[in-house]
């Protein structure tokens, strides 16, 4: 006879958004019995860790799309909740920089597509300022968010794994091979040697999240990878706030900007590139064009001091074969499957939105 667990709520994925669905969960409920299952040895090891580890602001996105009001959620909540500190986040504000004057109008159309989404504090840059950066990157006008920030994403981590844990949320990690079904109480789980009888079942699984609902007969979304590289360097730019381009016209990324690790150090990207599949090694075509971006935009940059670094899988989706561009977040009662719940398509802003994420997942069960 087949060894059965049974639980209230399984999250599957161990990412962000998992953690906080998990998170919100059990704050929510907190005697239920709740599962996370990630298929990595580590938490986080995907979209997690191969993004900017930038906190956003909410310019960018269409005026109440979740990733507009979903950004800015999750920024408050990262900022105001006490689990994390000074070590965990940092604000550094953003300048958005037009390098010459044809580039004007759509810092102007930034700047009032900012405003209109409620971003607190967006303005111009003064002319001080606008001399300070131009130090560093070639800049005939800017714009300033005062929100912007940094994720200490290791850290971060860390601190959600451990309250779960302590509130005895169950991590199970390498628990990605598995079976799933429909049962009649909810959902079946199938490992080699176990079932996991589970009541709701959240589907969090970054870029399998596709993958995971088909196991469902779920076969309106499709997969649209695009990745990003990034390249490092050693050499110091002592400014402290993030330095970033206009957004390219496609819209498929934010361009090749600067950020900063944790210890300081200076990285750029990412670049977009379509890829068929999940793969994380580094293109010399895409990191020699992105070192040509580097040097067009920023200054005191030496080309031989730009190393190749990581990449990322942005995980977006496609329903009925055409482009989504917003998060894709619902309750499985939309297509008469009760106790089932998805976030798919999780891309950037998905870091700063994650907290909003989980929280809307979680708010779906009663």
């Amino acid at each position: 006879m087949r060894e059965s667990v049974n639980v209230d709520h399984c999250i599957i994925g161990g990412g962000v958004v998992g953690l906080f669905t998990a998170y919100f969960l059990q704050e929510k409920f907190p005697k239920d019995t709740i599962c996370l299952l990630e298929k990595n040895v580590f938490l986080g090891e995907g979209s997690t860790s191969r993004n900017s580890g930038v906190l956003h602001s909410g310019i960018y996105y269409p005026k109440n799309s979740l990733k507009h009001l979903l950004c800015i959620e999750g920024l408050s909540f990262w900022k105001s909740c006490e689990l994390f500190d000074e070590e965990s986040i940092k604000t550094t504000g953003k300048y958005i920089f037009a390098m010459n004057s044809t580039e004007q109008d759509r810092l102007d159309s930034l700047r009032e597509k900012g405003i209109n989404n409620g971003v607190e504090g967006l303005r111009f840059a003064s002319k001080v300022e606008r001399k300070e950066i131009s130090q560093y990157v070639n800049c005939s006008s800017a714009l300033f968010s005062p929100s912007s920030g940094l994720v200490n994403v290791p850290l971060i981590l860390k601190k959600l794994e451990n309250h779960l844990d302590s509130k005895g949320v169950m991590i199970m990690k390498s628990h990605g091979d598995f079976s799933l079904r429909k049962s009649k109480s909810g959902f079946t789980v199938e490992y080699p040697d176990y079932d996991i009888e589970v009541s709701n079942l959240f589907n969090c699984a970054g870029l399998s999240a596709v993958e995971i609902r088909k196991k469902l007969n779920l076969n309106e979304l499709s997969d649209y990878y695009v990745k990003g590289s990034y390249l490092s360097t050693t050499q110091k730019i002592s400014h402290p706030t993030l330095l970033y381009p206009i957004p390219p016209l496609e819209m498929k990324g934010l361009g090749v900007h600067s950020t900063m690790n944790w210890d300081g150090t200076i990285k750029f990207g990412p670049n977009t590139r379509d890829v068929e599949e999940v793969n994380y090694s580094l293109e010399e075509e895409d990191l020699e064009s992105m070192k040509e971006s580097v040097m067009q935009m920023f200054k005191g940059i030496e080309r031989s001091k730009l190393y190749p670094d990581y990449s990322g899988i942005r995980a977006k989706v496609k329903k009925d074969n055409n482009l989504w561009t917003d998060f894709w977040i619902r309750s499985g009662k939309e297509f008469n499957m009760p106790g089932y719940f998805e976030a798919c398509g999780i891309e950037s802003p998905g870091l700063t939105a994650s907290p909003a994420i989980g929280r809307k997942m979680a708010s779906f069960v009663y």
